[in-house]
């Protein structure tokens, strides 16, 4: 693999947490930690608290020999945490009401409109990531700080390489929660963001898993 240089745990963690869920860190894979911190440019206990989060997310897990290997990502697994992602993102949307400003809901409008369009260009890695981070922004605008602790750990796993769901879909869902949050309409927000976390899991049945799906 081609060297890195980090220099944080954070970053070690999240780039072998990408790893992982998109593949290029299959099941079974041996997370040493002499050639990781060479690879990152970093020390090697740098490495190893980096994989004791990731252990303790279920992403990675002990066995017989040193170091730790990438764990199954199961279809049980995801849909726990998608299961729970759709409690904390459904209460996320309804703290929103009355919390988000004019200024923050145009901003996420522009964010749902650059989702789109880079959809439709088929820049699906580009579009999940936007996506992400119109997610990450509604739990902020919640204002409590723990949720955003919480999901942030079950949304690890519903973080995949490749997005193809349609384009339409996704920009309607995230259309209806905003104009609830707009409309102060708690029951409606929650409502809508539970149904949107619901349809990407639908879709990651339909395929068996085995790709990605914005949400």
């Amino acid at each position: 693999m081609t060297r890195r240089r980090r220099g944080s745990r954070g970053d070690v963690r999240e780039t072998l947490r990408r790893e992982i869920l998109d593949g290029r860190l299959p099941a079974g894979t041996r997370l040493l930690q002499q050639p990781l911190a060479k690879r990152f440019g970093v020390a090697q206990g740098v490495v190893r608290e980096s994989l004791l989060e990731l252990q303790g997310l279920g992403l990675v897990e002990a066995f017989e020999g040193p170091g730790l290997r990438v764990a199954p990502m199961d279809e049980r697994r995801l849909v726990e945490a998608f299961q729970i992602r759709e409690a904390l993102e459904g209460l996320a949307a309804r703290l929103c009401c009355r919390r988000a400003s004019r200024q923050d809901l145009d901003e996420l409008r522009e964010t749902v409109d650059r989702i789109h369009a880079l959809g439709r260009r088929r820049k699906f890695e580009e579009a999940a990531e936007l996506d992400r981070r119109f997610h990450r922004r509604l739990v902020e605008l919640s204002g409590n700080r723990l949720l955003a602790r919480l999901l942030e750990q079950c949304r690890l796993f519903g973080t995949v390489k490749k997005m193809d769901t349609d384009v339409e879909v996704v920009r309607r869902a995230h259309a209806r929660i905003l104009d609830a949050v707009e409309r102060d309409l708690p029951d409606e927000a929650e409502r809508r963001s539970r149904e949107h976390v619901r349809s990407a899991l639908a879709a990651l049945r339909q395929d068996g898993f085995d790709d990605g799906r914005l949400g």
